[in-house]
């Protein structure tokens, strides 16, 4: 088997950026001096950068999904970030380092494990770290649900007073066996006029809704509000 044949080129010192090298006999070490050597290619092209160190965002990857009627609903990394050491501009270059797949199928509770970082490719001393700390809360789906018809009431009026329109539609989030018990009863829609005199104005429609869910979306947001004189 032919010996491998190590060969030395001298970068200068304090310079960045490409640079061009010759290769030659006496650039090879421990070469044997009644051998002859031919160097096909003695040309080369090297790019000379910095070194440098820089903190960058670790992202998780999971795989599957959780079982029907769960989801993941936050992911906790720690440390959140990971030191990494390189050549500048392929530092520089980094965005985000992820962690190896995460397998998620069928999962019902929350849990914590550790999970290794997959190497951005600037050798086996780059990352800080080698592994973090994973945890997957897991909860209830969520979904969406719209409550039409839902009378508007004044609160405050001490004159006959006029609003449009009179009913909105709400639209909440929640998990599904609390959306599916609820009845337009449970929610209320109202104007706050105390304060005004006699006009009219825009004013903004406030809504109440039911414990262990999320408002979305009211609409229309605003209603027309007219209070006559005496």
């Amino acid at each position: 088997m032919p010996k491998r044949l190590t060969a030395e080129v001298v970068v200068p010192p304090g310079k960045v950026g490409e640079h061009r090298v010759r290769l030659s006999k006496d650039d090879v070490k421990n070469l044997n001096e009644r051998l002859e050597l031919i160097i096909h290619e003695p040309n080369l092209v090297l790019y000379v950068d910095k070194l440098m160190e820089r903190s960058v965002p670790i992202k998780e990857t999971l795989h599957g999904a959780p079982a029907e009627g769960y989801t993941v609903e936050k992911v906790s990394i720690e440390p959140k970030n990971v030191i990494v050491k390189g050549i500048r501009k392929d530092v520089m270059d980094l965005r985000t380092i992820y962690t190896e797949p995460m397998d998620v199928t069928n999962l019902q509770q929350s849990k914590s494990q550790d999970a290794r970082l997959i190497s951005p490719g600037l050798g086996s001393e780059a990352l800080s770290q080698e592994t973090v700390k994973v945890t997957l809360q897991v909860g209830n789906s969520k979904i969406n649900k719209r409550f039409s018809n839902i009378p508007v009431e004044v609160v405050g009026a001490q004159r006959r007073t006029k609003i449009t329109p009179q009913v909105v539609s709400i639209l909440v989030q929640g998990v599904p066996n609390v959306l599916n018990n609820l009845q337009r009863s449970d929610f209320k829609a109202f104007i706050e006029v105390r304060s005004l005199g006699p006009g009219r104005y825009e004013e903004d429609i406030k809504v109440k809704i039911p414990p262990e869910t999320v408002l979305i979306e009211t609409f229309p947001e605003k209603g027309n509000v007219t209070i006559l004189g005496d």
